[in-house]
């Protein structure tokens, strides 16, 4: 019956289970388990810009702004009655600054600026924007937007 189960006989060359093995593969799971722990989005930073919004109870307040500027789609920005492109509207900011520096010797806070934003307007360029209002001197942005009429919502 023997000869039926090992025909070559390599039965007697086999060792015995290698008894020293077994927690080869328990230590492989605690550490592929210690990477999911370590990588896992708690200990990551996410990319993005940290919004602090205030908490109202009614309606929104309104803030006194010292400047509008309006971005329609296609990237157009509307400022001071003239149209500008994103590196327009810098250069134009950024030649106002030097202007008002000239001005008095130190650079005063130029307050709110209140920014419209179009629906197709991305979020990069919003805030591409306001890194241009900040660097420019103003200190708060506003963001607002305009109730449709319901003629244009039924557009939709």
């Amino acid at each position: 019956m023997r000869r039926l189960i090992n025909p070559l006989g390599l039965e007697g060359s086999l060792k015995g289970a290698n008894s020293r093995a077994g927690w080869v593969p328990w230590v492989d799971c605690l550490l592929i388990g210690l990477g999911f722990v370590l990588l896992g989005s708690r200990f990551l930073f996410a990319p993005g810009v940290e919004i602090q919004l205030p908490s109202f109870g009614g309606p929104l307040p309104g803030v006194p702004v010292a400047s509008v500027l309006s971005v329609r789609s296609g990237n157009m920005v509307i400022f001071e009655d003239a149209v500008f492109t994103e590196r327009g509207l810098e250069a134009y900011l950024a030649e106002e600054k030097v202007r008002r520096a000239q001005v008095s010797l130190e650079e005063l806070d130029r307050g709110v600026m209140l920014v419209q934003v179009d629906r197709d307007v991305s979020m990069q360029v919003f805030l591409r924007i306001c890194e241009i209002a900040y660097a420019s001197g103003f200190s708060k942005i506003q963001v607002a937007s305009v109730e449709r009429d319901t003629a244009e919502r039924e557009e939709w």
